[in-house]
């Protein structure tokens, strides 16, 4: 490019983002008192008053000061992260209600300013659960695939961590969102057997789940009240 081309052209420098400091310099006060304000932590009887803490809000909008989320988050202690945890193997396919699970969970934390990690479960689950909570990368775990006696979420309750059960709760009082597996089980064998079939095989998860085992359940009672117990099948 010849010299009296290249003098059609201006470098810019992106225009630094506003800093507490420069609001602090504005208004006159400390990077402290300016932060304390815009974070909302005002000190009764210690802060300034309520016509300087408007003028630090006018400043702050007039140079659209957007405050560091990871520092802010940092010095909160949070990381607006849920973890879910998966213990993935490359030798067979991801269970196919992942598929739902993954994409529903990311949108409805994303409602809430939240984000969904991912993350690989090896090994024992408890310790693996351990080191989860040791690396604080997030601020609560969802649990799925619950197995019969599983104990994790007496674990995490334990620790102290937020967590909630995608599917039933081994026992009582632990948080749980999820269906009604017992009348799944119940309603399926119901309705085959009013359309008067006698043969039926249950095909599950296994009785070593607790989606599978209340589904058992339920369907093995609606067999016994029908007289086809004996020939329903659960696989």
């Amino acid at each position: 490019m010849s010299g009296a081309h290249a003098s059609n052209f201006v470098m810019e420098t992106p225009a630094r983002p506003a800093r507490l400091e420069d609001i602090a310099q504005r208004v006159g006060i400390s990077r402290s008192e300016v932060s304390r304000v815009l974070n909302g932590k005002i000190r009764v009887g210690r802060s300034i008053g309520k016509a300087k803490q408007e003028e630090i809000q006018k400043v702050a909008r007039e140079l659209n000061y957007q405050p560091h989320q990871a520092a802010r988050n940092l010095a909160q202690g949070r990381t607006d992260t849920v973890a879910l945890p998966v213990e993935i193997d490359l030798d067979r396919p991801l269970a196919p209600h992942y598929q739902e699970i993954i994409p529903a969970l990311t949108l409805a934390l994303h409602e809430h300013g939240l984000r969904l990690l991912l993350t690989q479960i090896q090994g024992e689950p408890i310790s693996a659960l351990e080191r989860l909570v040791s690396s604080r990368v997030c601020d609560g775990i969802v649990l799925t695939d619950m197995r019969v006696d599983d104990a994790r979420p007496a674990a995490l309750d334990e620790l102290g961590v937020p967590f909630v059960i995608r599917g039933s709760a081994p026992t009582p009082g632990f948080p749980a969102v999820g269906m009604d597996n017992v009348k799944v089980g119940r309603l399926a064998v119901e309705t085959l057997a009013s359309l008067g079939h006698r043969r039926i095989s249950c095909h599950h998860v296994g009785q070593s789940y607790l989606a599978g085992l209340r589904r058992f359940e339920g369907a093995h009672r609606a067999a016994e009240r029908a007289g086809i117990a004996a020939t329903v099948r659960h696989d």
